[in-house]
């Protein structure tokens, strides 16, 4: 609780002091993707049957695969997209 309460005193006090607002419109899609593929993969876990360690990699790639979908669809900014597509040219290099 204490910790809450910091980090809001925090916030109050950079905005009073520098009157910059470190979240934006495009951290709330990134919360919205996050937890959205969070609750998918919840329920998702409730159906899955199998070994421990078999279960732990089904549902780490399908909660990425679900949260980069949902991210997609919410929008992404310009800087993931220049990110995205650096990777993908390094992807490209090594597999050459």
């Amino acid at each position: 609780m204490s910790v809450a309460f910091a980090n809001i005193l925090k916030l109050i006090l950079l905005y009073s002091i520098h009157r910059i607002q470190p979240y934006d419109r495009y951290f709330l899609k990134m919360l919205l993707s996050v937890s959205l593929s969070f609750i998918v993969i919840y329920f998702l876990k409730l159906f899955i049957d199998f070994h421990f360690i078999i279960s732990i990699l089904i549902l780490a790639i399908a909660y990425i695969m679900i949260f980069l979908i949902l991210y997609y669809f919410v929008g992404m900014n310009n800087e993931d997209k220049r990110i995205l597509n650096e990777i993908n040219k390094y992807i490209k290099l090594k597999l050459k």
